[in-house]
């Protein structure tokens, strides 16, 4: 019941955060280069990219079949999330985080370090209990 409720609120919160990002890219493109100083190039790519990988997981969480793939893909994201967002804090780069694009600013820093690092936490947890349950329901032991 936990990974279930966890994987569709994860999931909403992909699927807004996805389809804000898609409707401004170049808004979400400038947050990319300005505070995460990617590189033109590869802040183009991951403006598009990103999106579309939160509203893909999305669909994962949702799909009962394979929502323990969608949640073990889900903390990855969290996790590079978590990685690029403490990197670009500790190097002391300042700006907004991106988060939900243009939907919500924030401004990267300890509050929204610790947001996605309880989300991936979370979603850990989430994932591991998913993965219980179908190893249990394969392994016909349900």
């Amino acid at each position: 019941m936990f990974s279930t409720i966890t994987a569709l609120g994860v999931a909403t919160l992909f699927l807004v955060s996805g389809i804000a990002k898609v409707t401004n890219p170049s808004s979400f493109r400038s947050v990319l280069f300005s505070t995460y100083h990617m590189p033109r190039r590869l802040a183009f790519v991951a403006s598009f990219g990103v999106p579309l990988a939160e509203i893909v997981l999305a669909v994962l969480l949702l799909v009962p079949k394979v929502r323990p793939i969608g949640l073990i893909a889900a903390v990855c994201l969290f996790l590079v999330f978590t990685l690029t967002q403490a990197v670009a804090w500790s190097a002391g780069w300042s700006g907004e985080c991106g988060c939900f694009g243009s939907l919500k600013r924030q401004h990267l820093g300890g509050r929204t370090l610790l947001q996605v690092t309880l989300l991936a936490l979370v979603t850990s947890v989430a994932m591991a209990l998913s993965i219980n349950e179908a190893s249990t329901h394969v392994a016909g032991l349900r």
